[in-house]
């Protein structure tokens, strides 16, 4: 990460997840729905099939 270009992106990138509420990893958007932690990957799922609840 010696790039002062990847520098920045890696700034934007952070200063998005921040903006939209990113608390922890993994974090995943769908449709502006947030879904955090690994045991939410089921719910994901059901969200992607159903689109939405």
């Amino acid at each position: 990460m010696q790039s002062e270009d990847i520098k920045q992106a890696v700034r934007t990138v952070n200063d998005e997840a921040l903006n939209r509420g990113v608390f922890g990893s993994p974090f995943i958007i769908v449709d502006s729905e947030g879904f955090w932690g690994a045991d939410r990957l089921e719910q994901v799922d059901q969200w992607l099939s159903r689109g939405g609840w």
